[in-house]
């Protein structure tokens, strides 16, 4: 029997880079550029075709902290 610990999200909770890129108000491949040094793949988000990605609502949250500290420095 496999036991799943994988956190699961509704549709709503799901973001494309695009939508990300418009909440955070950055550009798409800087988000990605910071998404891939600083959240966890597979986990906060996956590939979801050429260079698109879906993000979980808990990337938006650590993104959102990672990047208020980014404009404080």
């Amino acid at each position: 029997m496999k036991i799943s610990h994988q956190k699961t999200y509704t549709l709503d909770q799901i973001m494309t880079t695009s939508e990300l890129a418009f909440e955070l108000e950055y550009s798409q491949s800087y988000i990605l550029r910071v998404a891939k040094a600083c959240l966890t793949e597979n986990v906060d988000y996956r590939r979801a075709g050429k260079r698109n990605y879906l993000f979980t609502i808990d990337a938006y949250e650590k993104l959102k902290e990672i990047l208020k500290i980014d404009l404080e420095i």
